[in-house]
């Protein structure tokens, strides 16, 4: 059962020696594998456009480049990084689960893969702000604190991975006062996203195949012949080519529908001035999360606003990460008027499953009745790279790298369950299931 599950072809023959029946297989899958290593794709030219200079759009930038591709990396603002990507830091470490989710193994995935990416572009002397000073979660409570030590006896991570600590043992490697014991991600810590994205970019610019469109704005796609046009709104085109990664966040699914509803979510972040709050020696997650800066600020976050679209940071939302750090630290958040304190907004894009949409776009209008995601009809030259919610630094390089791997046609950087578990087409699969069953 378990050969024919495999895809083998089993049968029954006459046994040998004294043994009277013996099993034969062969593989002969009833359809190939979907991620079998496909033949290079053959292109016209290798030129590609991305659409979005943020966390996203730099990285894709960067390993297309790294390939020998040309790029033309366009973006609507003045300067790279002008979104959500522009926030004064982030927060990066993996997710731990009992069952080993997909989320789990995803953020692993692209945690790991960072680390590895990053370090590589600063030996290559592209240098950004960030520090792997450690990332303590925190429980909020005893029951929490127990699941999460049986999760971590169960799971058998190594420590450099993630461990679990005790109090005093958190309250030591992060030099604080922490209430509970939790997790302890040791290769974890902050970035400033910006600088990730311009390091990206100039490591990209320094292989000679970069034309950054800054202050540009792209209306339309169209698709002649072989290549895409990208069109402005008097209809000029702006660049052709016949690869285009839709790496802009909630504007992709203006542009080509992905066949699902993303939603806009709000985040503010809030920054404590030097020298209100006795600093711990690595950033803090939980209830919300503190992130240490070098300056002797810290960075409070982060509120979770739906059905709202002020850019601006409002007294409100600093008063409510200031009630998050008062749960990560009881007793020790400062006594600060929350309208007289500065911060940040981003805006997060969120697929309806939490996960994101990487790879080769679906056609949202010829979608049939099939079962199979293999057999979904796909914009040729066309993907994604968006819905990355509140992972962006945990997702993006991976995420790039499985963009240009199947631009190129190498075997994909993950499993391929993983591969299809962010596949943009899974939401006109799950729909065409319905219909069909």
């Amino acid at each position: 059962d378990a050969l024919a599950a495999a895809g083998f072809s089993v049968e029954g023959r006459p046994g040998f020696g004294r043994k009277r029946d013996m099993l034969a297989a062969r593989f002969s899958p009833s359809r190939p594998s979907r991620h079998a290593p496909p033949a290079a794709p053959i292109w016209n030219e290798r030129r590609a456009i991305v659409i979005g200079a943020g966390l996203a759009g730099a990285a894709v930038s960067e390993r297309l480049a790294a390939r020998g591709w040309t790029i033309d990396l366009i973006e609507r603002h003045p300067a790279p990084a002008s979104e959500s990507s522009g926030i004064a830091a982030g927060v990066f470490h993996p997710q731990v689960s009992r069952d080993d989710s997909v989320l789990s193994r995803l953020t692993r995935a692209g945690f790991l893969y960072a680390l590895r990416g990053w370090r590589a572009l600063e030996r290559r002397g592209h240098r950004f702000e960030w520090a792997r000073c450690g990332v303590l979660q925190i429980a909020k409570d005893a029951r929490e604190e127990a699941r999460l030590a049986s999760t971590i006896r169960a799971l058998g991570h190594p420590p450099e991975y993630v461990d679990y600590v005790p109090r005093e043992e958190a309250a030591r490697l992060a030099a604080c006062a922490a209430g509970t014991g939790g997790l302890w991600f040791p290769e974890g810590g902050w970035v400033r996203p910006a600088d990730l994205v311009s390091a990206q970019i100039a490591a990209a610019e320094a292989r000679g195949n970069l034309k950054l469109h800054m202050g540009v704005t792209v209306h339309a796609l169209d698709r002649t012949g072989e290549n895409w046009r990208i069109l402005s709104a008097a209809g000029a085109v702006i660049a052709s080519a016949p690869v285009v990664v839709l790496a802009n966040s909630h504007d992709a699914a203006r542009l080509a529908a992905p066949g699902v509803a993303l939603k806009r979510v709000r985040g503010q972040l809030t920054r404590l001035p030097a020298g209100s709050l006795a600093l711990p020696a690595a950033v803090l997650a939980g209830a919300g999360h503190l992130i240490p800066a070098p300056d002797g600020t810290a960075v409070v976050g982060s509120t979770y606003d739906f059905d709202d679209e002020s850019p601006d940071p409002r007294e409100e939302g600093h008063a409510g990460n200031l009630e998050r750090l008062g749960r990560l630290l009881p007793g020790a958040a400062p006594p600060l008027d929350p309208a007289g304190l500065a911060g940040s907004v981003g805006f997060r894009c969120v697929a309806p499953d939490r996960l994101p949409l990487i790879g080769e776009l679906p056609d949202a209008g010829a979608a049939p009745s099939i079962a199979r995601a293999r057999d979904l009809p796909r914009l040729p030259g066309l993907y994604g790279a968006f819905g990355y919610a509140s992972r962006g630094l945990t997702w993006a390089l991976l995420g790039g790298e499985l963009i240009a791997s199947a631009v190129e046609g190498e075997p994909l950087p993950l499993e391929g369950d993983l591969a299809d578990a962010i596949d943009p087409a899974r939401f006109l699969l799950r729909r065409a299931r319905r219909e069909t069953f």
